[in-house]
C-alpha cells in the first residue's frame, strides 16, 4: 500500500508538470503572454511599467568630476573626461579581513569641506571619508542589505563619498587603499579593489582634498555599477537630496547631494499586490514573491507586514491591506531571484548570503515568522532592537527566528546542537497556536557577545545561564489577544513569479516554483508542531477589482496613513506616523502648530529612512513645541516637491 501511494504520487507529479510544459508550449505558439498567467497554483505576473522599476547604473567609468567651492560654502561640479595619470600610491591602509572599520589619518595641515576645517579623516574601506569624527561602530555599504546604504553613510559626520559600495581591499600589497599627501593636498586611491557585486573585478578610483576646499573623484575604471556618490555636510544638514550626480551643478552647502545608483531593478511590493489580486480572488494572508533576475530591494530577501490585528506582539494594530488591494493581505515575503535557491528546495540555498540556512523551505519559514516576531525587545530577547530576530544566544528550541538548541556542558559550557529547524514555542504562542501555558521554562546564555547570524551547530560558548519563563516575555509584551483557540490557525499563501515586460516565464523555473510551493504546506506544519496548517493554492478563478486606491498616491503624491502619539522614556512626547510612497523617494516631514501659523514650519529631513521604500514608520520625538499650541499638521514632501495632504492631530495635554 506505501508503493502504491508513492507511486500514485509520482504520477500526480509527473501530469503537473506535463500541464505545466503544455501550458508553456501554448503561451510560445500564441505570442506574448497575458500580464497575469496562472501556471498550475502559480501566478506569473508581467511588469507592466510599474511593478519592476529599472535599474540606474553608475554612469562614472573613465570620467572625473571636480568640487569647486562657491562663495557661500557649497560646490560647483565639473564634469569631464579622465586622462588618468600615474602617481605615487603613498601608504596602504590596513583594514582586518571582513572589517567595516575605518582608518584615521592625522593631517599636518586641515582640509576644508562646506567651507569647515578638518585635520583629522577617517578612510572607510567601502569607498568614503568621513570628516573631523568616525561613522558609528559596524557601518558599511552591503550589498545584501541595500536599503540601509544611505542612512548609514550619512548617520553622522561630513561625508566625501566616491564610491560607498561593498568594497573589500583585502588583496596583495599593490592592491588596496592608498593615502598619499603632497603639497597643498591629500589623495585617497581605491587601486584594484573588487566589490562584493560583481566578485573578483578590480575597481580603481581615487579622492582629492584640497587644503583650499576643491575635491576631485577620478574613476579609472569600474566593474561595479551600483552604490552611491557624493557629499554631504553631515548630521546637522537640512535636506537629503538624491538626484543623478551627472547632471547636477551645484551642490547647496545645508543638504547632502548623492547619487544612488543600482545596477538591479526595483520591485515595488504595492503595485504587484493590488496585480495579483485583480487576477486572483482576496483570500491569502500571505503572498510569496520570487523574481527571474536579481531585483533590489531593502535587504536581499526580505518581508513587510501590512496588518497586524492582534495584541502582544510587540508591534502596533494597523491595517494597510486595502493600500494593497485586499482586505485579507497580512505580510508580504519577497525571495528575489529564483536562481539564489537550489533547484530542491529540501538544499541549502545556492547564494552564499544565505549558504547557513539548511534549505529554501527555512529560508522561506524565517520571512514568514516575522509575521509575528517582536520588532523591539531588549536583551536576553534581543540583542539589536528593531531587528525582529531573536537573541543567537536564546534557547529557543532551534527557531527560524534566531536562538538555538543548546546543549549544556557544564562549568558553564554550552554547545550548539540545533539551529533554523523549526518555530519554537516562543514563536508558536506569538502565532497563537498554542497557549501561554504550553511554553516550557526556558534561558538565555550571558557573557558572550551575540551574532548576527545563527549559530553553526558544534559552536561552543562560554557563559552564565540566565533562567526564563513565558511570563518574561509577557512583561514584555503583554499577553497575546486573540489566545490561542481563538486566534487564527489556518493560513494561505499565493506564489507569484514576477517576469519583466514583454518575457514569458520559463518552464524550468514554473517547475522549480511548484516544488517550493507544495513542499512549504507540510513544512510549514511540521515547522509548527502540527498546530499551524499553511494552503499554498490560488483558489478559484475568481479576480476582485482591487478597492479604489488615493489617485494623488498613484500619481506619486506621499500619503500619511496614520499617526499616534507615545510617551519617551524621557517623558517627551514622540510620534509613530505611518506613510506610504509609490515613488519611492520621500524627502521631507514638516510639522506646524495652531499658534505658529505665521512662522515657517519645522522641517525634518527623513529620506536617509525613507528614500528607496515604498511604506514604512517614522518614530521621532516632538521637542520644543510652543506652550500653547492644541494641535500639530504634518505634511510629507518627496524629492520633486509633491506634498501630502496635511494630517491633523490634537496634542495630548
Amino acid at each position: 500500500m506505501k508503493g502504491q501511494i508513492g507511486a500514485k504520487n509520482q504520477c500526480r507529479g509527473g501530469r503537473e508538470l506535463l500541464r505545466v510544459l503544455l501550458a508553456f508550449v501554448l503561451v510560445l505558439v500564441a505570442g506574448a503572454p497575458a500580464r497575469a498567467e496562472r501556471f498550475g497554483h502559480v501566478l506569473v505576473v508581467e511588469d507592466d511599467g510599474r511593478i519592476l522599476e529599472p535599474a540606474a547604473e553608475l554612469p562614472f567609468g573613465g570620467r572625473r568630476i571636480d568640487f569647486l567651492p562657491t562663495a557661500d560654502g557649497g560646490y560647483q561640479a565639473d564634469h569631464s573626461r579622465l586622462r588618468w595619470q600615474p602617481r605615487g600610491l603613498g601608504r596602504r591602509l590596513v583594514f582586518p579581513a571582513g572589517s567595516a572599520t575605518a582608518s584615521r589619518v592625522e593631517l599636518d595641515q586641515p582640509v576644508r569641506v562646506f567651507g569647515v576645517p578638518y585635520t583629522t579623516i577617517w578612510v572607510h574601506p567601502n569607498g568614503a571619508i568621513a570628516l573631523g569624527e568616525d561613522w558609528q561602530a559596524g557601518t558599511q555599504a552591503l550589498a545584501t542589505s541595500p536599503g540601509s546604504l544611505l542612512a548609514g553613510l550619512v548617520s553622522g559626520p561630513a561625508v566625501v563619498a566616491a564610491l560607498w559600495n561593498d568594497l573589500d581591499p583585502q588583496a596583495t600589497p599593490a592592491r588596496g587603499v592608498f593615502v598619499s599627501r603632497s603639497a597643498g593636498m591629500i589623495v585617497v586611491s581605491w587601486i584594484d579593489v573588487p566589490s562584493a557585486r560583481p566578485a573578483a573585478e578590480p575597481n580603481t578610483f581615487r579622492v582629492f582634498l584640497h587644503r583650499d576646499g576643491r575635491i576631485a573623484f577620478e574613476y579609472a575604471k569600474l566593474a561595479t555599477r551600483w552604490g552611491i556618490v557624493g557629499l554631504s555636510p553631515g548630521r546637522e544638514r537640512a535636506a537629503t537630496r538624491i538626484v543623478d550626480l551627472a547632471n547636477v551643478a551645484t551642490l547647496q552647502p545645508t543638504e547632502a547631494t548623492l547619487g544612488w545608483y543600482r545596477d538591479r531593478p526595483r520591485l515595488n511590493t504595492i503595485a504587484l499586490a493590488r496585480r495579483v489580486l485583480a487576477e486572483a480572488p482576496d483570500r491569502f494572508e500571505f503572498l510569496t514573491v520570487f523574481t527571474d533576475q536579481p531585483v533590489d530591494a531593502p535587504h536581499l530577501v526580505y518581508s513587510t507586514t501590512a496588518a497586524n490585528r492582534a495584541v502582544g506582539l510587540g508591534m502596533p494594530i494597523f491595517d494597510h491591506s486595502g493600500l494593497h488591494g485586499s482586505a485579507t493581505l497580512e505580510h508580504i515575503v519577497v525571495m528575489n531571484d529564483l536562481e539564489f535557491w537550489a533547484d530542491d528546495p529540501r538544499r541549502p540555498p545556492r547564494h552564499r548570503a544565505y549558504a547557513y540556512a539548511p534549505s529554501t523551505h527555512a529560508v522561506l519559514a524565517h520571512e514568514v515568522g516575522h509575521r509575528w516576531a517582536p520588532r523591539l525587545l531588549e536583551e536576553p530577547f534581543q540583542t539589536t532592537p528593531g531587528s525582529g530576530h531573536w537573541n543567537s544566544l536564546l534557547a529557543t528550541q532551534a527557531s527560524f527566528i534566531g536562538g538555538a538548541a543548546f546543549r549544556e556542558e557544564g562549568d558553564g559550557q554550552f554547545r550548539v546542537a540545533a539551529s533554523m529547524r523549526r518555530y519554537g514555542y516562543l514563536d508558536r504562542y506569538l502565532m497563537g497556536l498554542i497557549p501561554a501555558e504550553k511554553v516550557p521554562p526556558f534561558f538565555a546564555i550571558e557573557g558572550p557577545s551575540s551574532s548576527a547570524r545563527p549559530l553553526a551547530v558544534g559552536t561552543r560558548v562560554e557563559g552564565i545561564r540566565r533562567d526564563l519563563d513565558i511570563e518574561d516575555l509577557v512583561d514584555e509584551l503583554g499577553r497575546r489577544s486573540p489566545e490561542a483557540g481563538e486566534a487564527k490557525r489556518e493560513f494561505r499563501m499565493a506564489f507569484v513569479l514576477v517576469v519583466p515586460a514583454g518575457a514569458t516565464a520559463d518552464a524550468r523555473d514554473i517547475y522549480k516554483m511548484q516544488r517550493i510551493r507544495r513542499g512549504f504546506a507540510p513544512f510549514f506544519r511540521q515547522a509548527s508542531g502540527g498546530s499551524g496548517r499553511m494552503t499554498t493554492g490560488l483558489g478559484p478563478r475568481t479576480a476582485i477589482h482591487p478597492p479604489q486606491i488615493d489617485p494623488a498616491l498613484l500619481a506619486g503624491q506621499p500619503l500619511v496613513l496614520g499617526a499616534k502619539f507615545f510617551v519617551g522614556p524621557d517623558a517627551e512626547l514622540g510620534l509613530d506616523l505611518d506613510w506610504a510612497d509609490l515613488d519611492g523617494n520621500l524627502a521631507t516631514l514638516e510639522i506646524s502648530t495652531d499658534i505658529t501659523a505665521d512662522l515657517p514650519s519645522t522641517r525634518i529631513d527623513i529620506a536617509p529612512r525613507t528614500h528607496g521604500h515604498r511604506r514604512g514608520t517614522l518614530q521621532f520625538t516632538l521637542a520644543s513645541l510652543p506652550p500653547r499650541a492644541t494641535r500639530i499638521a504634518i505634511t510629507l514632501v518627496d524629492a520633486r516637491g509633491q506634498a501630502s495632504s496635511p494630517w491633523t492631530m490634537l496634542l495630548p495635554f
